[in-house]
């Protein structure tokens, strides 16, 4: 279970909960312009939350150097990935979040780009199938929602800036207005999240630290590992589009960690990997 969030009043920042009951070797992932993907055109870097495996960089959710920002969130009972089909821009799962990273400077070019796209039923490899998933797309002018469904990939406008797991989007959206006023219980679902984050969204005070305000928002709506269930937020990122600055916190370790992206050769060709912190960090003062 995951959730997406994208705020902006003077600043814009855009971010996720990872949910699950285990995790891979993941890194905050930099990867150059020049890094050899199959896309050609463009070819913006990105940064972001990866498992690097055989030298590929499969993203859970990055932000590109324009400022565009794209996450994959669990879509299990709803997601229907297809074969090639012709007069399609054809695109395996695992690389569709760093075909527009780089390809798409903003909003408006990736809602074209995915209009024409077909998600493949293709296996990164035997011990990776396809993960069912819809995917989150924000910048600085909004978000929008991409489903891969039976009738194709169907993309929405997002008017509340969030998004979690199942049901589709449209359902999430009318179920809003019934949720909305709740009290919340601890590990909510997908529905409640939504709600809480859109809440917390519209309530939360940004007057002054955003990065932190940002992240009580996904704190919020965070997972706690019980002993009947182990499934708790993995990390929480954050992605400021002004700064190209990535921060993180993970379960482990609730100090706020960041990679800037300026700092970085966004020329070269390999990627820059920074393993995440999974190891509780306390600050002695005495």
């Amino acid at each position: 279970m995951c959730t997406a969030v994208s705020f902006k009043n003077k600043n814009a920042l855009f971010g996720r909960n990872l949910d699950l009951d285990y995790h891979y070797s993941e890194s905050v992932a930099v990867v150059p312009r020049n890094f050899p993907f199959a896309f050609k055109k463009n070819r913006f870097a990105i940064i972001g939350t990866a498992f690097v495996k055989n030298g590929f960089p499969l993203f859970y959710d990055g932000m590109n150097e324009k400022g565009l920002f794209a996450a994959g969130l669990n879509f299990p009972k709803s997601a229907v990935y297809f074969p090639e089909r012709e007069g399609f821009l054809n695109v395996a799962s695992f690389e569709l979040i760093p075909w527009i990273l780089s390809t798409c400077k903003n909003l408006s070019e990736a809602k074209e780009k995915l209009s024409q796209a077909n998600v493949l039923n293709t296996n990164f490899e035997e011990s990776l199938p396809a993960t069912p998933l819809h995917w989150f797309f924000a910048d600085k002018t909004g978000s929008i929602v991409a489903e891969p469904v039976e009738s194709g990939l169907k993309i929405y406008e997002n008017p509340v800036g969030v998004l979690t797991n199942e049901p589709p989007f449209p359902k999430h959206l009318e179920n809003l207005g019934k949720i909305k006023g709740t009290v919340f219980a601890e590990n909510l679902s997908s529905e409640e999240r939504f709600a809480k984050a859109v809440f917390m969204k519209e309530n939360c005070n940004f007057e002054k630290d955003f990065v932190t305000q940002f992240f009580k928002i996904l704190e919020s709506v965070g997972k706690t590992e019980l002993k009947e269930k182990t499934e708790k937020t993995v990390y929480s990122s954050c992605a400021d589009p002004e700064n190209l600055v990535y921060y993180y916190k993970t379960y482990e370790n609730g100090r706020i960690s960041a990679v800037d992206m300026k700092k970085e050769n966004l020329d070269g060709e390999k990627i820059i990997s920074y393993p995440m912190v999974f190891e509780n960090d306390i600050f002695f003062q005495n």
